[in-house]
């Protein structure tokens, strides 16, 4: 029975390409994080980016040393 107001931890199992198992790996060495701690950023920092494209938003990569920006497609 859940306790009200108790968050409950959920575990899922994935199966990475091997190529983002690798970016998961080098992701883990810069940032020194678990794969757990990179996942629950990730898809975090997907529902945000998500909720504001569909808001209208636009995803914009700013390059300084350039000065160029580039609109990111996610969809």
């Amino acid at each position: 029975m859940k306790t009200p107001g108790r968050r409950t931890l959920r575990r899922v199992t994935v199966l990475l390409i091997p190529g983002v198992a690798g970016e998961l790996d080098t992701i883990g060495r810069r940032a020194r994080l678990s794969d757990t701690d990179i996942v629950n950023r990730a898809i975090s920092l997907y529902n945000f980016v998500d909720k504001e494209l569909d808001s209208g938003a636009q995803l914009l990569l700013y390059r300084p040393r350039s000065g160029l920006a580039e609109e990111v497609q996610l969809r």
